[in-house]
C-alpha cells in the first residue's frame, strides 16, 4: 500500500500515511500519548544577535488547540499586510500573530469581557471508534494536519474547545457533528468564583485550572454548573487519560482511581513541589 502511494504522493503525504498506519497498528496509543506528554516542553532563549527564540514540544491535541487559536490572528495580520502592500513569508505573519495573541490575552486579564471563545478543533474519527472509546484495525482518529490522537483525547477536547468531528465509516463520510460547546462567559465566571482551587480533595492548586465536564459531552453530559468543575492540569489529565473518576459536589468532592477507591496518592506535582516532595508524573 505504501509502495503504491509512493509513486504518486508527496513525501509529506507519505509521512502522514505512515503515521496513520503506525497508530492504527499499535494497541498502545495511550502509552505513545503519555510518552509525548512526558517530553512536553516550552523554552525560550536569546541568541548572540539578541533574537528571541521559542521552542516547544506538545501533545497533538494541545498543539491543535494552539494552532487553532493562532489561526484567526495570523489571518488578520496577513490581511493587514496585504492592505498595506506588504508581502512576507507566512512564518513572519505567524510570528506577528503570536505577539498579537499574547497582547490580547493581557488585555483580557484587565477586561474579562474581551475574552476570546475556545478554539475550534477539527477531528476525523471512525464512528464506531468514537462510540467505543478506542480504535481497532482499520479505524483512525486524527486531527488533520497534526496527526493521530487517542479517541479519549478527542472526547476530552469536546469539553471547552469547540470540537467539529467528521464521523466516518471506513472510507465513507457519515456525518459532521459538533461535539463541543464553548462554556458561556456567565457560566464560566460562576464556576471560577465557586471553584477557586482544584476541586480534588487535598489539592490547593489555584493557577491554570481547567474546566471539566464531569460527565463528558460525548456521553451526553450537559454544559451546566452541576456538571462542571475546575481541575488542575494534573488531575484533569488523570481523569481524562488514566480512568480516574470525579463525583460529588462543592464540599463533598470525591476523586477515585480506576478501581473506584478514594485516591490518596494523586496530589498535583505543583502541590508536591511546594511541599518539597515533588516527583515526575
Amino acid at each position: 500500500e505504501l509502495l503504491a502511494a509512493a509513486k504518486t504522493e508527496s513525501v509529506f503525504v507519505l509521512k502522514e500515511h505512515c503515521a496513520k498506519i503506525k497508530a492504527a497498528a499499535s494497541s498502545e496509543e495511550l502509552d505513545r500519548y503519555e510518552a509525548i506528554r512526558v517530553r512536553r516542553r516550552l523554552r525560550h532563549f536569546r541568541d548572540p544577535d539578541g533574537a528571541w527564540h521559542l521552542d516547544a514540544v506538545l501533545t497533538p491535541d494541545a498543539g491543535a488547540v494552539v494552532a487553532a487559536a493562532l489561526e484567526p490572528y495570523t489571518e488578520r495580520v496577513f490581511q493587514a499586510a496585504r492592505a498595506q502592500g506588504r508581502r512576507e513569508p507566512h512564518e513572519a505573519y505567524a510570528a506577528d500573530a503570536l505577539v498579537e495573541m499574547a497582547e490580547h490575552t493581557r488585555a483580557c486579564d484587565d477586561e474579562p469581557s474581551r475574552r476570546s471563545p475556545g478554539a475550534t478543533v477539527h477531528v476525523v474519527v471512525d464512528h464506531r471508534a468514537l462510540l467505543r472509546g478506542s480504535i481497532e484495525d482499520g479505524e483512525s482518529c486524527e486531527i488533520p494536519g497534526i496527526g493521530p490522537i487517542p479517541v479519549v483525547t478527542a472526547r476530552a477536547l469536546a469539553g471547552d474547545a469547540f470540537l467539529s468531528a467528521l464521523l466516518t465509516d471506513g472510507t465513507d463520510i457519515k456525518t459532521v457533528c459538533h461535539l463541543g460547546r464553548t462554556i458561556p462567559s456567565r457560566l464560566r465566571t460562576a464556576i471560577e468564583m465557586r471553584d477557586r482551587t482544584c476541586v480534588v480533595p487535598g489539592c490547593d492548586v489555584g493557577r491554570h485550572l481547567e474546566i471539566d465536564h464531569i460527565t463528558p459531552v460525548t456521553d451526553g453530559g450537559p454544559t451546566r454548573i452541576d456538571n462542571l468543575a475546575r481541575l488542575c492540569r494534573w488531575h484533569h489529565y488523570l481523569k481524562t487519560h488514566r480512568g480516574y473518576h470525579l463525583s460529588g459536589g462543592p464540599g463533598s468532592w470525591h476523586f477515585e482511581n480506576p478501581e473506584h477507591e478514594q485516591s490518596r496518592l494523586v496530589r498535583s506535582p505543583d502541590t508536591l513541589k511546594r511541599s518539597g516532595t515533588a516527583r515526575g508524573p
